[in-house]
């Protein structure tokens, strides 16, 4: 499959191997995630790549780093060699700056279009998203207040949703609605890697239950509502609904499973 940040074809599993190479050069050579996959791209850029576990899965990502930032001498690179000076190894010039194979210009790069919202628009601006839902007994209601910001951005507790994906909550959340938070946040994921390939961390400043019948699933759903909302990402069918015929709520997942056994303590 095509995606956002390396000129190859990948499947899912080669896509994370790839990803895994960058944040080795990123994590070991210091250099930006940016600069990391344009090496890759220089490299790799047209390649045929087999689906995981490609052959070169035989070798660890930290492996490819190394050859990808230093230059080989007599064929031998540092790789492996934890106590050598790094110092003493000439480093590969980067791809031109003007090189198609810089495909991160910035963080959260979107696909242009028309109605793309600007990165600093996105980035460190709290918006609130209010999900309703009505029915004969009233109905479900949830306020989510959140914003979107770099990687590494404060020091605070986040819960990792996914490989580039981290939420970060107000203290004294109810672990129930923490737990239907980082499910809603889950299923956009894999969306939300493709277009923010640096990653990104969702603050969620505020949740609020108004005066209605009260369902921590409901936490899922103002998620989902507000990243689709931010990112005009797709409906994944998350959707809440009635039963008359019993006089309670059900709630349907799209194509993901109950992420959560109904015999969880209250």
């Amino acid at each position: 499959m095509r995606n956002a940040e390396f000129l190859v074809e990948l499947d899912e599993g080669m896509l994370d191997y790839f990803r895994q190479i960058a944040e080795e050069m990123v994590s070991r050579f210091g250099i930006s995630r940016a600069e990391a996959v344009a090496r890759i791209n220089s490299k790799y850029k047209g390649a045929r790549i087999d689906p995981y576990p490609d052959l070169m899965c035989h070798e660890t990502p930290e492996y490819w780093a190394y050859g990808l930032y230093f230059q080989p001498v007599g064929g031998q690179l540092p790789y492996g060699a934890p106590d050598e000076n790094l110092s003493a190894w000439e480093v590969r010039p980067a791809p031109s700056r003007n090189s198609h194979v810089w495909t991160i210009r910035e963080w959260l790069a979107s696909p242009a279009s028309s109605t793309s919202r600007t990165t600093q628009d996105r980035v460190r601006m709290s918006r609130t998203f209010n999900y309703r839902f009505q029915s004969p007994m009233g109905g479900l209601a949830a306020d989510l207040t959140a914003e979107c910001v770099p990687p590494g951005t404060g020091e605070e507790f986040f819960l990792q949703v996914a490989r580039y994906v981290r939420l970060s909550l107000p203290q004294g959340v109810y672990w129930r609605d923490a737990s239907w938070l980082a499910f809603g946040l889950t299923v956009h994921a894999p969306d939300l890697i493709s277009r923010n390939p640096q990653g990104m961390l969702v603050r969620v400043t505020s949740v609020d239950f108004p005066l209605a019948h009260f369902r921590s699933e409901v936490a899922a759903l103002a998620m989902d509502g507000w990243i689709r909302q931010e990112f005009d990402l797709p409906d994944r069918g998350l959707r809440a609904f009635f039963d008359s015929e019993r006089g309670s709520y059900g709630f349907q997942w799209g194509e993901h499973a109950e992420p959560f056994p109904d015999d969880l303590p209250k």
